[in-house]
């Protein structure tokens, strides 16, 4: 049985571009900097701009994606980065595994429970005082209310997507230290898009 959602991204990759890490990429970097060879969780990573720019600054990058596609053009661009396909509905790591959780753009596709339980295994995964780096559409996007509705701020419009407020980004952070949390606007893939996004951390293990 074929799989929508992965058939449209496998095409997408297929033929998109690398472009040039975004402010966010930016943004989080900052916080990790001065702890090189930490290691990195990319979810969500497509053809690995992000996965490739953190293994430049010296970072142990794993990096997951459900596009086949996906994965085998990162595969190409680096092969020391481990890339597996892999669903971030059923991501498979033990307990703090990791130093820092980037995902940009990649958890606002899943309804409310789902998210909740993506969010409480990034928690779990994560080492005690890690980062987790999070961006997602928000409520103001152009395309929020249109098409199909799913769930409360759900809709399925060429895709599914679950748009977030600052508000609901905050809940789902309830377990992690807030550091910061904003809303954002930007041209995405030539389209005006609207964001929020948080930089986040774990608290020390009692």
């Amino acid at each position: 049985m074929t799989d929508p959602a992965k058939e449209l991204w496998d095409a997408t990759y297929k033929k998109r571009k690398m472009v040039s890490p975004l402010d966010f990429t930016i943004k989080a970097y900052d916080y990790l900097k001065d702890h090189p060879q930490s290691s990195l969780l990319d979810v969500g990573c497509g053809d690995g701009r992000d996965a490739l720019f953190f293994t430049e600054k010296n970072m142990h990058v794993t990096a997951i994606d459900f596009s086949q596609e996906a994965i085998c053009k990162l595969m190409t661009k680096n092969p020391s980065i481990d890339a597996r396909v892999m669903n971030m509905e059923n991501m498979d790591f033990p307990d703090e595994s990791f130093d820092a959780i980037y995902a940009h753009l990649s958890l606002h596709y899943f309804d409310d429970r789902t998210t909740d339980r993506i969010f409480l295994n990034i928690h779990r995964m994560l080492k005690p005082e890690g980062y987790f780096f999070v961006k997602c559409k928000s409520v103001h996007d152009p395309l929020f209310g249109k098409g199909e509705k799913i769930e409360e701020d759900m809709y399925l419009y060429e895709h599914q997507r679950h748009f977030f407020s600052r508000e609901y980004l905050a809940r789902k952070l309830r377990d992690f230290i807030v550091l910061e949390i904003a809303e954002t606007a930007a041209s995405y893939d030539g389209k005006e898009s609207a964001f929020v996004e948080a930089m986040a951390r774990k608290g020390q293990a009692e």
